[in-house]
């Protein structure tokens, strides 16, 4: 079957003559997608899966993402990954907001976020979002204070586990790939 995908995400084809195995001769563009499978929580982090192709990772958030074209072999990046340490500089408001500026972002207060932490949704007890300037915005009320909320992101980067979160670029960059046909 030619073009077919299997569970991996990786494009096949089988020659009628079983004499060659190639990955990617009759398609053009390969297109992030995305599987979280359960709600993510604080206390189960869920980590996304997405669409990948030997070491290239194409992500996607919401309507936007991430495309390979095997005709220049260059992937628009339309999708951002960051890791949360701890160390980053935070707000607090209302008592239960933590926020950050992305200035990279698409701005807009329903532009998706993607977390291994927390559901994208403001009807769950604890959730993060988008606000219509550059911020991200984690409520939780669990903690009190920004050194709490730090203190908690850096234990879990140290567990392994870190809070991860993704979103749309306002400016895609291209990114070279080896060659995904050999």
């Amino acid at each position: 079957a030619t073009g077919a995908q299997d569970p991996n995400g990786t494009l096949w084809e089988i020659q009628d003559d079983l004499v060659a195995l190639n990955i990617c001769s009759d398609y053009a563009t390969a297109t992030g997608d995305v599987i979280q499978n359960g709600t993510p929580t604080p206390t189960n982090p869920i980590l996304p899966t997405f669409y990948q192709d030997g070491d290239m990772i194409l992500r996607a958030v919401g309507d936007y993402a991430d495309t390979y074209s095997a005709s220049t072999q260059a992937v628009s990046r339309k999708i951002k990954e960051v890791v949360l340490t701890g160390k980053e500089v935070w707000s607090i408001y209302g008592g239960e907001y933590f926020s950050r500026g992305y200035s990279d972002r698409v701005l807009g207060p329903n532009t998706p976020v993607l977390c291994t932490h927390y559901p994208n949704d403001a009807s769950a007890p604890k959730y993060v979002s988008a606000n219509g300037t550059n911020r991200i915005i984690f409520s939780d009320s669990r903690f009190e204070n920004i050194e709490d909320f730090t203190a908690w992101l850096a234990e879990q980067y140290a567990a392994g586990t870190p809070v991860t979160i993704y979103y749309p670029l306002a400016t895609e960059t291209t990114e070279n790939m080896p060659p995904r046909c050999q």
